[in-house]
């Protein structure tokens, strides 16, 4: 059935309405004569009704007719209706929906007044004013659910759908489908739709940082961001309609964020509560009532929808807000030592300490993200395996508690698993894997690690547990040995020490080993004659699973061909036959895995849960808060479905009753007790299955555990004694041939299901053997003796654990402690549904998807999100949130008459100011440039017309309602009251902050003055002495000026003196001749007795020449001596003593001056006698002189004479 637009020339809106009546519709009938059909499932019920409202539509138009409906007939035998898909010309697909028998044409304006039930007529304009006494005809819907034409489906949210039936929602899942738009919301449910392909574009970074943008936008009220409700800055509730804001379309981010906003607002509501009781409050008794502060995700699904994709986006989200509320705080931190004052009194030391203090806080908190994120890859190699419908498939549940801190930073986390599928490791069906962690291993395995665990020219083919199902590969492309390598690192990032990991890798190697031990069956006598026995047959394999197992192979072979039985005081040991060996290796195998398997959570669940008590020592623990995510397996119905179905189709039927008890039952409840408007929708009730399954004494489970104390007790037997027990129940079904196979089927929620009982007594006992326990006990490979604490066993003395728990029973017990922790949260519900089983992109096959949102309870919820409000407050903490929109407020406004009650004052301010900023947008033609139609009733036009309503009818039309203990808002009033609310306290923020920094900024302008009025005496004395040195400096040019003309002017004279000598110098000659020749006698005398002096003073010094030389020579004759003897002393000295190094450099050094100084002396030597030289040469120049001046003096006389 598929939902088109309506007409948008016909004013009347007129559409065509189709309803079953059973019968066959003819195929070659002429379809209605309306342009535009749109084909609505109806109750038959309003038949009557339809006929007195019947009118034709006479113009119809051939370019505008659509082609005619088809039929096609399905498998069970009924014909199909297919319309025609006018987008793609392709015919529709619509399985298992009963023909229509009446085609009528009807007029809204007519069914306006028609009161019943099952007609709701969502969209009209406000001219329509729709009668008949129901509460939802004066309650507005939340703009979040009105149909927008650029939206691919209409909407995002499926509860803005103009009909509430299975066609219309299926038809806007597959136009979004259709488009790649795989998330949409169904009120407090997101649909997620497995797109069987890669779609990084919707997980990068960037689009996670719009979603947590958005989220602290809503949260915080925006600041003119645009993914928030509000784009205006207004104060108060004046302008602040956000009307027409964008939103960003659903999304696994968006409903992580919505859970982690709601935690931070609890943790907020909580700091309130703790503080003192506010004076202006006395009208609201306090209330220990609070809402919750922990939430839950709960992500749910049939195998192959995506459940375990979804539940890794979910923790990447988380882990990102905490890396950025880390990175937040650093830059806080950092930003304060920037203020002026910080600037001022703040050390470059203590700045390095906290900047390298923060560096250290974020890498531990990022190592505590990556370690939460890392346990993925572990669990997924150990736990999931390939089945026929998705590759990557969990055979366990599990759950995550993630611990917050009260800042919001991730500070650990707890991981909770439930029933792993252990007989896979053994019998896994055909065209499936076993675990993957086998495969991971075998494809990357070292060649070191092949010999030492025996695998050396051995393939997956060669053993039992890989072979037998002939399958090994994946079809979604993933690499067996990438995958091992990724485990490897996880291992190593949650903190496995090589050794533990080696372990693990041998002890999964000695599994596939053991899996291929074989027995032989022989005979044994005694008392009572013959009985079969059988032996271990001793191979390679079974060799090979001693050693690994670190036990001797006779006790291995022992372990697993008796039994050890109490018979009175003794102890007896009987023989098995082959296959009673063969189920105790396999009881081995499979106890050995399972407590490998919580070996490995307990090792992960120590590494991240222990963060939180050694990083956060300074938070609350008080204030501290957590949310969940489950991630469990969904409803299964195979060929044939065992003890393992049963148990995973009970715990989907807990969680569907838990859904609807929070989304139908307790939700109306709690209206109908608060006295509000509403309406009440019924739901269907799974009560009577739980019981039927576990009622104590007498449910399946409680009947089962009586049947495996119950000795000799078979699987027939407990399928006849519940054949007997439930005869009379309705949701239990056992025919005749179901009873000749020991079968029966239960009606669950989701359709009947037929359980076979074979093997069910031992999969609930699951308890090994005392023998193999003691095999395993005396083992010497230490990864055992840590894993004997989660291994179920018999009674030491091989009795049967009677008191022990069984699996059915432990089972019961963990989901009921599971249902109560959810019920202590806000739960969130992610529904992974899948398109098709072929597992292949853009195939969208809607008779799946219709059986899964009619087991999911979608349509029902859709209707209660959609007149409902989920989030409510108790009155002291809604006082405690939003007193501060009641303050503040322009006075004069008559908001409130006669009204005594503060909350009732508060609530009733609040919708006024929602409703006039409608009023105001719708006004300003807002709404209507965004494409937004009112949704509902008229709304009032005038404050008078919104006054005069009731007080119930006014805060219906704002979106909000007040109850007995609580106030309820609807999901558009409250982001918009919280955007309110973050607007005032930022304004509030901003005055805080305007007031600090100015008085910051005048201390910082006091003490900048101080030290101006410094620097400015200092820049005055420094010029003053430079303006007193500039005077003296030109003092002293002057006088240097002065000084040097004088000294000019006296050169001159100086030289004017001189130069009036040098004219009288001839005559000066002549004289000076003249007295010359006089005095020539008494100099040549002179010179002749000097000449004999010179004579004799050459004689004295060549013999002072021949006294040195001599000296000399004896002088260096003792320097040779004394350096050969020397010479001699040292060689003696590093003879004797070859230590003193030090010594023997030092008279090295000393020698060395000694031949300097001897080299100086003789160059001494020679520069004396080269001046002797000198000087004798000068004396007989002399000589040569006066003789040549004798002659020329003699010459003279004669010549004169």
């Amino acid at each position: 059935l598929v939902q088109n637009k309506y007409p948008s020339k016909d004013s009347k809106q007129q559409c065509d309405l189709t309803f079953a009546r059973g019968k066959s519709h003819n195929p070659t009938s002429p379809p209605p004569p309306s342009p535009y059909n749109t084909a609505l499932l109806l109750h038959p019920a309003i038949a009557p009704i339809l006929s007195r409202v019947i009118s034709h539509h006479g113009s119809s138009s051939s370019s505008s007719s659509r082609p005619n409906d088809g039929m096609t007939t399905p498998r069970n035998g009924q014909q199909q209706i297919v319309d025609y898909d006018y987008d793609s010309n392709e015919l529709n697909y619509f399985a298992n929906v009963p023909p229509f028998e009446h085609s009528l044409l009807v007029d809204p304006s007519t069914l306006a007044n028609a009161d019943h039930a099952d007609i709701k007529l969502r969209n009209l304009p406000t001219s329509y004013a729709l009668t008949g006494g129901d509460p939802e005809a004066s309650v507005i819907s939340s703009p979040s659910t009105r149909t927008d034409s650029s939206v691919v489906g209409g909407v995002h949210d499926l509860i803005g759908l103009t009909h509430l039936h299975e066609p219309a929602i299926l038809h806007a899942l597959r136009l979004r489908y259709d488009a790649d738009i795989i998330y949409t919301s169904t009120g407090p449910i997101l649909i997620a739709i497995n797109p069987f392909q890669r779609m990084d574009h919707l997980y990068s970074g960037e689009v996670m940082e719009r979603y947590r943008v958005q989220g602290e936008g809503v949260s915080a009220g925006g600041g003119g961001n645009s993914a928030t409700p509000f784009k205006n800055g207004s104060r108060g509730l004046k302008g602040s309609v956000g009307a027409g804001a964008k939103k960003l379309p659903p999304h696994a981010y968006k409903t992580a964020d919505d859970a982690y906003r709601a935690m931070k607002r609890g943790l907020e509501n909580n700091v309130l509560m703790r503080g003192s009781t506010r004076k202006r409050q006395p009208a609201v008794a306090s209330s220990a009532n609070h809402a919750p502060t922990n939430q839950s995700i709960l992500v749910s699904g049939e195998s192959g929808a995506g459940k375990t994709v979804t539940t890794k986006i979910v923790l990447n989200y988380f882990a990102m807000l905490s890396k950025q509320i880390t990175a937040e705080e650093a830059q806080m931190r950092l930003s304060s030592t920037r203020s002026p004052l910080g600037r001022m009194n703040s050390a470059s030391s203590s700045n390095s300490r906290m900047n390298s203090s923060m560096t250290e806080d974020a890498h531990e908190e990022v190592c505590i993200e990556q370690q939460v994120l890392q346990s993925n890859p572990i669990l997924e190699a150990f736990g999931n395996a390939r089945t026929l419908r998705n590759d990557n498939s969990s055979r366990f549940g599990k759950y995550i508690d993630i611990r917050f801190t009260s800042t919001g930073k991730l500070s650990g986390a707890k991981i909770e698993t439930y029933l792993l599928e252990k007989v896979r490791l053994i019998h896994p069906s055909a065209g499936e894997r076993n675990y993957h962690v086998f495969y991971q291993f075998m494809e990357a395995a070292s060649q070191r690690e092949r010999r030492e665990f025996g695998l050396d020219g051995l393939g997956l083919g060669d053993f039992k547990l890989l072979n037998g199902t002939g399958t090994v590969g994946r079809r979604d492309g993933v690499v067996d040995g990438e995958m091992h390598d990724e485990m490897l690192d996880a291992m190593v990032t949650i903190g496995f020490n090589p050794e533990t990991i080696s372990s693990l890798l041998r002890l999964i190697t000695a599994i596939l080993h053991t899996g291929n031990i074989t027995f032989t069956a022989t005979h044994q006598s005694n008392e009572h004659g013959m009985s079969d026995a059988c032996s271990m047959d001793e191979t390679h394999s079974s060799v090979t699973a001693a050693r690994l197992l670190g036990v001797p192979l006779d006790d291995l072979a022992y372990a697993l061909t008796y039994r050890a039985i109490r018979a009175g005081n003794e102890v007896v040991h009987s023989p098995l036959d082959k296959i009673q060996s063969e189920k105790a290796c396999e009881g081995l195998m499979k106890a050995t895995y399972g407590a490998v398997f919580d070996f490995i959570v307990s090792k992960v669940n120590e590494s991240i849960s222990n963060q939180h008590s050694s990083t956060n020592t300074q938070d609350n623990d008080a204030a501290n808060a957590s949310i969940g995510v489950l991630d469990i397996f969904g409803f299964e119905t195979f060929e044939v479905n065992n003890f393992e179905q049963i148990c995973i189709n009970y715990t989907n039927e807990a969680l569907q009753q838990q859904f609807n008890k929070y989304v139908f039952k307790l939700e109306q409840d709690e209206y109908e007790r608060e006295g509000i408007l509403w309406k009440f929708i019924s739901f269907p009730d799974n009560q009577d299955v739980l019981d039927l399954i576990d009622r104590k004494h007498t449910g399946i489970l409680a009947l089962l555990d009586e049947q495996c104390i119950v000795p000799s007790s078979t699987d027939e037997k407990l399928a006849r004694y519940l054949y007997a027990k439930f005869d009379e129940e309705s949701q239990f079904i056992a025919t005749s041939a179901q009873k000749a196979d020991f079968t029966f089927s239960i009606q669950h929620y989701a359709g009947p299901v037929e359980y076979s009982t074979d093997h069910w007594l031992e999969k609930n006992n699951d308890q090994l053997p005392v023998s193999s326990v003691n095999l395993l006990m005396g083992s010497n490979f230490d990864l055992l003796s840590k894993t004997q604490k989660f291994i179920r066993t018999e009674d030491r003395e091989g009795r049967g654990a009677i008191a022990s728990t069984s699996v059915g029973a432990q089972f019961s017990a963990q989901l009921s402690q599971l249902r109560a922790r959810i019920d202590a949260t806000v739960p969130h519900y992610i529904r992974c549904l899948k398109p098709n089983n072929d597992m292949v992109p853009d195939c969208f096959d809607p008779t799946m998807i219709v059986d899964q949102l009619r087991c999911g309870g979608v349509l029902e919820a859709v209707r209660v999100s959609r007149a409902g409000y989920p989030t409510r407050y108790p009155h002291d903490v809604f006082m405690a949130r939003y007193y501060i929109l009641g303050y503040g407020q322009a006075k004069g406004k008559a908001v409130m008459t006669g009204e005594d009650s503060e909350v009732k004052w508060l609530v009733g301010k609040i919708a006024f100011g929602i409703w006039e900023d409608d009023h105001k947008a719708i006004m300003s033609k807002k709404i209507h440039e965004a494409n937004i139609t009112n949704n509902g009733v008229d709304c009032p036009e005038t404050a008078q017309e919104f006054l005069s309503l009731d007080f119930s009818s006014r805060c219906a039309v704002a979106g909000l309602q007040l109850g007995r203990t609580k106030v309820f808002l609807r999901r558009e009033a409250l982001d918009r009251i919280e955007a309110l609310r973050a607007q005032k306290f930022g304004v509030s923020a901003l005055t805080i902050q305007r007031i600090a920094r100015g008085s910051q900024a005048r201390a910082y302008y006091r003490l900048l003055k101080q030290k101006l009025t410094r620097c400015v005496a200092l820049i005055q004395r420094a010029y003053r002495r430079y303006t007193k040195r500039l005077l003296l400096a030109t003092f002293a040019i002057k006088v240097q000026a002065i000084a040097r003309g004088a000294i000019i002017r006296i050169r001159l004279c100086a030289q004017s003196a001189t130069a009036h000598k040098r004219m009288w110098v001839p005559y000066n000659e002549l004289e000076d001749l003249q007295w010359k020749l006089e005095n020539v006698a008494t100099e040549r005398d002179e010179l002749s007795a000097a000449k004999a002096s010179m004579q004799d003073e050459i004689l004295r010094l060549h013999s002072n020449v021949a006294d040195i030389t001599n000296a000399r020579e004896a002088e260096t004759r003792n320097l040779q001596k004394e350096l050969a003897e020397k010479v001699s002393m040292q060689k003696e000295i590093s003879t004797l003593n070859r230590k003193v190094s030090d010594i023997t450099a030092s008279k090295e050094a000393a020698v060395d001056n000694l031949q300097q100084e001897l080299a100086s002396v003789w160059q001494h030597l020679d520069d004396a006698k080269k001046v002797a030289c000198q000087e004798q040469e000068q004396v007989s120049s002399k000589i040569s002189s006066l003789e040549a001046n004798l002659l020329e003096s003699r010459a003279e006389e004669d010549r004169l004479g």
